[in-house]
Formats: structure tokens, C-alpha cells, sequence
């Protein structure tokens, strides 16, 4: 049986596995400011210059504008709240704030954001703004990724399923959308994880990573 952070020893582990995250952030920056763009990067960004996302059918557009609004702040709120209220019904006010806590991640991303700043290739394409890390990925990952454990605690592989391909799907949208480098969505993947270890290690029962296949 695999069980979850149960003692201080294991909410340690998950800590220095959400520090250890963070930390892969600031070295991907450092790697794109003094080393350069990630392989592909640049062909990526020439790739850009010669394809309109949203001017390239129907359904690309309307796959984009989806998961485009899908961490605007409006939309955000009434998922978090709704999602929030379905796992306080059936697993408990713990899971519910676990669930409602993982969207916080958005905060530290945007802090992340002003301090790393621009990369030098999102610069030099033009783009404006800050890229790094992506917070649409933080966001999906944190959230969604919570979604995937309540699942998999009881032991449903469909609907543990769903939750993983939507951050799978956030990380291609970004890119297609022209919206993030591969780095940025990297990056944003990272900073996700590291929240949602933390929100698990200090917030979750102990039984957090235990599969529980008969619930009340």
C-alpha cells in the first residue's frame, strides 16, 4: 500500500520536492539568459510569423478560445468554486480547501512573473509583455492536478484521466496560441507542481496519496 504524508517526514519530502521544483525554475531562466533558447525554440518563434491560430479554421479557433478562457479570472473563480463544492460533499472540507488552496498558485506565478521578467528570445521575437513562467500552466497544473488525486483516491481512472489531459492540452494550446515559448510552458508546469506539493504537504489529510476505493 503506498501511503501519504502521514508523518512530518513525509510532508518534508514533499516540501523539499516543491523547493526542488522552484529551484528548476530559476535554473531553466538562467539557462535561457546565459546559454540561450530551448532546441526548437527559434523555429518555433519563425514557425509563429507564418500561422494565424485563430484564422485557421473553426475548430483550431474554438479550441484555443477554450482553454484561453479557461484560467481567466472570471471562469477560474466559478470552476474553482464549483469543483470546490462537489469535493467538500464527497470527500470533506480538507480535500475542498485543498482543492480551493491549489488555485493560489496564480499569485506566485505572477510574482515569479515581475521577478524572472521577459526571456531574451520573447524579446527578441517581439511579443511584448512577460512570458516566464506561463500562468495559464501554473494554473491548470495546480488545479486540474488536484482534481487528478481526488480521482485516482478512488480509484477512478477516467476521471483521473480527464483532469492529466487538460494540462497535457494547456501545454500544446500555449503554444499554438502564440501565446508562450515550450520554455515558458516548462516553467509554468514546474511552478504548478511545486505549489501543489506544498498545498499537499501542509493542507491534505493524511491519507493524501492513499487510494481509497470504497468512500461513504
Amino acid at each position: 500500500m503506498v501511503t501519504g504524508p502521514d508523518n512530518g517526514l513525509d510532508r518534508r519530502r514533499l516540501l523539499l520536492a516543491a523547493a526542488a521544483c522552484l529551484a528548476a525554475v530559476f535554473a531553466l531562466d538562467g539557462w535561457l539568459h546565459l546559454v540561450g533558447p530551448l532546441p526548437g525554440e527559434r523555429a518555433i518563434g519563425r514557425w509563429w510569423t507564418h500561422w494565424d491560430p485563430f484564422g485557421s479554421g473553426g475548430d483550431v479557433a474554438s479550441a484555443l478560445t477554450f482553454f484561453d478562457a479557461l484560467a481567466t479570472p472570471w471562469v477560474a473563480a466559478g470552476t474553482v468554486v464549483a469543483v470546490a463544492a462537489i469535493v467538500w460533499e464527497n470527500d470533506g472540507r480538507r480535500w475542498a480547501t485543498v482543492v480551493v488552496a491549489s488555485a493560489g498558485v496564480v499569485v506566485l506565478n505572477a510574482l515569479l512573473k515581475h521577478l524572472l521578467g521577459a526571456t531574451p528570445l520573447w524579446v527578441e521575437l517581439d511579443h511584448g509583455g512577460l512570458n516566464f513562467p506561463s500562468g495559464h500552466m501554473a494554473y491548470a497544473t495546480a488545479l486540474f492536478g488536484s482534481l487528478a488525486l481526488v480521482a485516482w483516491r478512488h480509484g477512478q481512472r477516467a476521471l483521473t484521466a480527464t483532469p492529466a489531459a487538460l494540462i497535457a492540452l494547456m501545454a500544446v494550446d500555449r503554444v499554438l496560441a502564440e501565446a508562450h515559448l515550450p520554455s515558458d510552458v516548462i516553467a509554468g508546469f514546474l511552478v504548478g507542481a511545486a505549489w501543489l506539493l506544498a498545498v499537499l504537504a501542509l493542507i491534505a489529510p493524511p491519507d493524501a496519496l492513499q487510494r481509497a476505493h470504497s468512500r461513504r
